[in-house]
């Protein structure tokens, strides 16, 4: 591993796309992290054992950042230059989302319809998902909240039950 890499995905010679091939990622994560492993550092100085150890950091949490769905949408946006929602004062109107969620959360706290709902969540989640790859840019915060959203929602569903 040589040199500061732009994004998350270019660390792993991954394309920028939100539909990852995780085999991919496994197997990139797994030869890259053999590149700086303890063993191979024995004896060399402390200033070579220490970017090595900074190095695997820097491995770790981008390989379980790009793993976790959330996340991955995060390094997405941010890999295309698009503020993450929420994040450094960035914010997009998302009031028909805001007005849905509420809508969804009543529905839990009534208990009612609650197998419907959870239908509804997962066929949203998996719109959500094949939204960062379809969508035009300007429409890429709209597919991170949907998705954050939505998970949220069915989370809160799953241990509601």
């Amino acid at each position: 591993m040589t040199g500061i890499k732009s994004n998350m995905f270019a660390l792993f010679g991954l394309p920028v796309q939100f539909d990852l091939d995780v085999v991919a990622l496994d197997q990139r994560y797994l030869a890259a992290q053999a590149t700086v492993h303890p063993d191979l550092f024995v004896g060399r100085s402390d200033l070579e054992k220490r970017l090595a150890a900074q190095q695997a950091i820097t491995l770790n949490e981008a390989y379980q950042r790009l793993k976790n769905v959330p996340t991955r949408a995060e390094e997405f946006l941010k890999a295309k230059n698009i503020p993450v929602p929420g994040t450094s004062g960035a914010t997009i109107p998302a009031s028909d989302l805001l007005g849905q969620v509420l809508e969804w959360r009543e529905q839990i706290q009534e208990g009612t319809g609650l197998h419907a709902l959870k239908d509804e969540l997962t066929l949203r989640l998996q719109d959500c998902l094949q939204c960062f790859d379809t969508a035009p840019d300007d429409q890429l915060a709209h597919c991170y909240l949907n998705l954050i959203y939505t998970q949220k929602t069915l989370s809160e569903l799953e241990y509601s039950s």
